[in-house]
């Protein structure tokens, strides 16, 4: 009696519950595993960075301030560095809140993921929570300048990307 354990699909059981597995599909797990590396590498990196300090950024800030040119005869140029200086500024002044309120967020976007990822709906809306919030924490404290925006346009565009590719998965998804 070799293996005698059989599940109710094998006999054609419409009735027996799917799989975890097969309730999720491959495309959520891919998905999902996207997200991880995502969050988990911000997660690393906030961390590090919050523990080699302050010091640490406004040393290298420095550094990038003594190689910009800040009257380059372009006007647009010339506000791109400036804008590029306040963010930096911006970034020292609230340096301790910036990597609270980042990893917050990350830790949102993972628990989000991980709560899609065991197929609840309620992981869809803090996932809504966690793009929103991702990109408010830099023009919170950065502001609304030029290089605020392109910093988080890459952010904002994979955040509405990965919204519509959780959306469809909505549909294997309970309470």
């Amino acid at each position: 009696m070799e293996n005698m354990q059989t599940t109710g699909s094998q006999w054609g059981d419409s009735d027996s519950p799917e799989s975890m597995k097969e309730k999720r599909g491959s495309f959520l797990l891919v998905i999902s595993i996207l997200s991880w590396i995502f969050t988990g590498f911000f997660i690393l990196s906030t961390a590090i960075g919050y523990f080699n300090g302050v010091e640490k950024i406004q040393a290298e800030m420095d550094l990038a301030i003594d190689q910009m040119d800040t009257n380059t005869g372009n006007a647009f140029a010339d506000n791109l560095v400036s804008d590029a200086i306040g963010m930096l500024e911006n970034t020292i002044t609230y340096f301790e809140s910036i990597q609270l309120a980042t990893m917050v967020a990350l830790l949102i976007g993972a628990l989000s993921v991980y709560l899609m990822f065991q197929l609840k709906k309620v992981g869809y809306l803090l996932y809504i929570v966690y793009t929103i919030l991702f990109s408010s924490v830099s023009f919170y404290y950065l502001g609304s300048g030029v290089m605020v925006w392109l910093s988080q346009s890459l952010y904002i565009l994979a955040g509405i990307v990965f919204l519509i590719l959780y959306g469809v998965n909505l549909k294997r998804m309970t309470k």
